[in-house]
Parts: structure tokens; C-alpha cells; sequence
């Protein structure tokens, strides 16, 4: 990691609808915001993706390295921007349009959609995903590490190698 990658706050999307204990750890975050627009009644704010700004004191990145690597818990992404910005950002991929021109709800934040989507992104579509993001860093499916996608030069990179710990 660089030293300009150092400085910039690393952010998760978390899918509490993967484990009943993400909703509380994401509420003992010293900075969480829902990803869905407006007041979440219950249930439906125990199942919602937060984004939250994460450190290694956080309750929440001690689980996720104990138990939720390879959980699909969410993702991880490093931005200089603050977070109800970024939060702006990411709501507006929440939502999809299919061939049929039918709505749906788009789960980027679970890593298994998110790696299969990013890699067919035409140049537009990722300067969109990351504007105001340095990377995107996601768990790997069926092997350990994680991906640590970035835009260089206009396509999609790997950092060249798994990352075999969380970030922070």
C-alpha cells in the first residue's frame, strides 16, 4: 500500500441480511449510514446494506476477521471522500435495469455479484463505479485474499495480488 493509499479512510458495504450480529456491529460503528433512502422501519433496517467508515478498533472489522472472510458479509472500498458523499454515490447503484426494462434492486455490495459485474464494465461504466474511489477491495470466491480493483488507464486492474488480510 502506498503511502497516498494509507491515507484515504477505508469504507465497508455491509449486507446485515448475511448474519443477525451485522446489525448491531454495524451500529457500533463510529460512523454508519444506510444505503437505502429514508427512515428503514424494522425488519427491513436489520437487512439493509450500511456503509460505515471501518478502523481495526471496530468491533465489526474484529469479527470480520475472525469469522466473516468468505461470508459474503460485503465489500470493501478506499475513498477520500466523506462518507454521506459517498453514500450518495453508491445509492445510485442500488438499483438495475434488466434487458426487459424491469427494475431490480442491484446487490453490488455482496462480493460474489460484485466480482462477476466489475470485470464486464465498459470503460464509461467504470469511471462511474469509481469516481471519488481509489479501490474497491473484495473477497475472493473459493480461494483465500481478496481482489483490490482499481482505474488505471481507464480499465479495470487487480493490485497484481491477493491480499491476504482485511485492509485498515
Amino acid at each position: 500500500m502506498n503511502d497516498t493509499q494509507a491515507a484515504e479512510p477505508i469504507y465497508a458495504v455491509v449486507d446485515t441480511a448475511q448474519n443477525p450480529r451485522l446489525y448491531g456491529l454495524v451500529q457500533s460503528c463510529s460512523q454508519a449510514m444506510c444505503l437505502f433512502f429514508g427512515n428503514v422501519a424494522e425488519p427491513l433496517n436489520r437487512a439493509a446494506p450500511y456503509l460505515v467508515r471501518i478502523d481495526r478498533q471496530e468491533p465489526l472489522y474484529k469479527a470480520w476477521v475472525e469469522e466473516g472472510s468468505d461470508r459474503n458479509w460485503g465489500i470493501f472500498i478506499r475513498s477520500g471522500l466523506p462518507i454521506e458523499q459517498l453514500a450518495r454515490r453508491l445509492r445510485h447503484f442500488l438499483q438495475a435495469r434488466l434487458p426487459d426494462g424491469m427494475i431490480v434492486q442491484f446487490r453490488f455490495y455482496d462480493p460474489r455479484v460484485f466480482n462477476a459485474f466489475i470485470v464486464t464494465c465498459s470503460a464509461d461504466e467504470l469511471s462511474a463505479w469509481f469516481s471519488g474511489v481509489a479501490a474497491y477491495i473484495v473477497q475472493r470466491q473459493g480461494e483465500p485474499g481478496y481482489f483490490d480493483y482499481g482505474l488505471h488507464g481507464g480499465g479495470l486492474h487487480d493490485a497484481g495480488r491477493p491480499l491476504q488480510r482485511l485492509p485498515g
